[in-house]
């Protein structure tokens, strides 16, 4: 049987912190919530993850530094930017940055999306 695989959703906005952990979880995945960048780095010390679901706007410690920090740990690790402002993410998202992206979903997103991602299926 296949390792479950480990998620960590980085979000301010505690709805979509815990939609994507109902749903996930529901379908097996493990997941751990983080509420802004520097509660995800300290998770991310503390454990390795699979996919990180990153929002990119947050107070503090930014999506776009949280994710540099990440993947200067584990360049291994898949992370996938959120965002609800596409404008602000093209201006962010550098492309030396887009190469190490694994994905983008701009919010509002299906859940049907994020299997997609995880499963590594197209559309």
């Amino acid at each position: 049987m296949a390792e479950t695989k480990k998620i960590l959703v980085v979000d301010d906005e505690e709805d979509i912190r815990d939609l994507l952990d109902a749903y996930l979880s529901k379908r097996g995945y493990t997941v751990n919530v983080a509420k802004d960048g520097l509660e995800a780095i300290k998770k991310t010390d503390a454990e390795k993850f699979d996919f990180v679901f990153l929002d990119i706007k947050m107070t503090g410690l930014n999506g776009v530094e949280t994710f540099k920090r990440i993947k200067d740990k584990d360049p291994d690790c898949s992370v996938i930017i959120m965002t609800g402002y596409r404008t602000m993410a093209k201006e962010l998202i550098t492309d030396p940055l887009k190469a190490q992206i694994h994905s983008i979903l701009y919010k509002p997103f299906s859940m049907k999306e994020t299997l997609r991602i995880i499963e590594g299926r197209k559309k």
